[in-house]
């Protein structure tokens, strides 16, 4: 397990390098800006009472994890390693976008759901209240 996790990240650093090579410094920062305020929306969306709004979350995790358990498995079968880091760099990118536009879309349905998600919704219950002036 020590080896899969020290692969998992190591990998995951040589991604974003390689992401840094293809688009520079700004446009991945930028990237890496709208593809985890997604998921920041999607936490979001949990926050305001939308349970699946967690759902980009937990995917995220376990996609990335599942993607880096068929690279290795591929890599450990004598796959072409260039191939393979190319495919799986499209795959991984992929996943972060597709998750991120799903975190956004629960909290924007998280935040249409609710009338208005600013102001505190009135009281349920109304009193009659009498005054009368003394006598």
């Amino acid at each position: 397990m020590g080896a899969f996790l020290a692969s998992l990240f190591s990998e995951f650093g040589a991604r974003r390098e390689r992401m840094r090579a293809a688009f520079g410094d700004r446009t991945t920062s930028l990237i890496e800006f709208i593809f985890l305020g997604g998921v920041v929306m999607g936490m979001i969306a949990v926050w305001l009472g939308e349970p699946r709004g967690a759902a980009p979350l937990v995917a995220l995790i376990a996609g990335y994890i599942l993607l880096d358990v068929s690279r290795q498995r591929a890599l450990s079968g004598g796959a072409d390693e260039v191939v393979t880091r190319k495919r799986h760099d499209r795959l991984a990118f992929a996943l972060f976008a597709a998750l991120s536009a799903l975190g956004a879309a629960f909290c924007v349905y998280a935040m249409q759901k609710q009338e208005n998600w600013f102001t505190p919704p009135p009281p349920n219950e109304k009193y009659d209240v009498d005054i009368t002036s003394p006598s």
